[in-house]
């Protein structure tokens, strides 16, 4: 009987020890501002059929980056399905998440931490400029002290290798500059016929309003808006320009802290091998003060 119960309490202390072993991340908050990032995990699967298999600790690596970063809200794109993304979330228990489904086998999402409060209002279909080929954004309410917002998550359409001649890069610059025109658009009305005031953009633009062919020239020429991340460059390649954007309407420009925008280069922390099993684009963020009186 004695052996019984010595065994039985080994076992139960093996148990034990095995569910709190689990690594998760977690990272400390400022209550006065908030870290507003995106990211693109690049063909995140969900383990089956994967067009970029990952490990387990692939999935805990992507965690500790978005833990120890700060980032508070994460756009993210790429992303298959929910049970693709749960295999991060399980290492973030401070965060939860926003995920769409129109995208195919990429989707938007937002990941955010239990600081904000987060309201989803839906996936933005008018941004799908052409079934199969783009895909819609992902509109959220947010607020954090005195600062609330609606973010929307994109990710245009790309020019890849798969565009190998003239009129398929042509065409593919045509629906990105169409996408750009509705996203204008949409927050000309917003800003114009609602009591919202204050507008974030994240996500992958596949451009950089800088670049000659200016496709993205809606957005960048639209006096409502403010690019913060048009100076930075790739962090894959400091010769290329960067993709990954935080655009705000002029009024949160009062909030944000300045030079506080940058990408956050995992890439100088892990090997050439482990850089590539996470993804091909880093995260970028940028902060902005809650303290200041509500505008809206």
């Amino acid at each position: 009987m004695k052996k019984t119960i010595i065994i039985s309490l080994i076992l139960s202390s093996l148990l034990s020890f095995s569910c709190s072993s689990k690594k998760t991340y977690k990272s400390d908050t400022d209550k006065a501002s908030v870290c507003i990032g995106t990211f693109n995990l690049e063909w995140l699967g969900d383990g089956i059929n994967d067009k970029k298999p990952r490990t387990k600790a692939d999935y805990e690596k992507y965690a500790e980056i978005i833990a120890e970063s700060g980032m508070e809200l994460v756009g993210i794109q790429e992303v298959e399905n929910s049970s693709a993304i749960e295999k991060i979330m399980k290492y973030l228990p401070d965060y939860k998440y926003v995920l769409g489904k129109k995208g195919s086998i990429q989707n938007v999402g937002l990941i955010y931490k239990n600081t904000v409060k987060v309201e989803s209002i839906g996936e933005y279909t008018p941004l799908k400029v052409e079934p199969e080929r783009t895909r819609p954004g992902l509109i959220v309410k947010c607020k954090k002290g005195n600062f609330d917002w609606i973010i929307m998550v994109v990710h245009l359409k790309s020019t890849s290798r798969y565009d190998d001649t003239p009129e398929k890069k042509e065409e593919s610059f045509d629906l990105r500059k169409e996408q750009a025109e509705v996203l204008s658009n949409w927050v000309d009305s917003l800003l114009n016929n609602s009591d919202e005031h204050d507008v974030i953009i994240v996500g992958d633009f596949n451009d950089n309003p800088r670049r000659d062919d200016k496709v993205i020239a809606p957005l960048s020429y639209n006096n409502n808006l403010l690019f913060l991340t048009w100076a930075l460059q790739s962090c894959k390649n400091r010769l290329w320009d960067n993709i990954d954007h935080i655009v705000i309407s002029k009024s949160v420009k009062n909030r944000y802290l300045e030079g506080s925008v940058h990408v956050d280069n995992f890439f100088y922390r892990l090997t050439d091998k482990a850089t590539e099993r996470i993804s091909d684009h880093c995260p970028v963020m940028a902060v902005f003060d809650v303290t200041a009186k509500d505008n809206d």
